[in-house]
């Protein structure tokens, strides 16, 4: 009688374990792409949904709303990178800011959408604002890099002023370079 082997099964791949995080990487983020937060997408919709039910109640205003906040919804919907919330949310504060004036005017009766609209008024500032928030996006980056430099160069200009007054009081032993070279820093 032939007996056959038992079959031998491979040794299962155990998933690598993940090793606890370094006192140098603890509280620092992992490399990658900036992803900005998806929740205030949900926020949006909810204030398209509101803007339908203040339709109900003035049509004018919710008109209104829709034609001066379009460069923001554009933005928002239109845009599908990482920071398209980031983005419209830059755009978006400004246009609403500019936006609402006209708003009240309209629910309170002062005038009338069709009115406004002739005026071009309506479309001019809050597009206009938006603009202005379309433009803060690319220039805000350059003016932070510009006053961080600003602000490095002048500790470094005071470090090296303290280490002059230091060198001319104790000699210049004091810096520790052995060959006494003036562009240590």
């Amino acid at each position: 009688m032939v007996t056959k082997a038992p079959r031998r099964t491979p040794p299962r791949k155990r998933p690598p374990r993940k090793r606890p995080p370094s006192k140098k990487t603890l509280g620092k983020k992992a490399p990658g792409k900036l992803k900005a937060n998806k929740s205030g997408l949900s926020g949006m919709m909810m204030a398209v949904v509101a803007m339908g039910g203040f339709g109900v109640v003035s049509p004018g205003a919710a008109g209104a709303i829709f034609l001066c906040m379009l460069p923001t919804l554009v933005l928002l919907f239109g845009n599908s990178d990482g920071l398209q919330m980031l983005r419209a949310q830059c755009v978006g504060y400004l246009n609403a800011a500019a936006t609402f004036p006209f708003i009240v005017s309209i629910y309170n009766g002062d005038t009338t959408l069709v009115k406004e609209l002739m005026e071009m008024k309506i479309l001019l500032f809050p597009w206009g604002a938006a603009l202005v928030g379309t433009f803060l996006q690319f220039v805000a980056p350059f003016l932070a890099t510009s006053f961080l430099q600003l602000v490095a160069d002048e500790k470094l200009n005071k470090i090296k002023t303290m280490k002059d007054k230091l060198v001319n009081e104790w000699g210049p032993e004091v810096t520790g370079v052995q060959n006494n070279r003036k562009d240590h820093f």
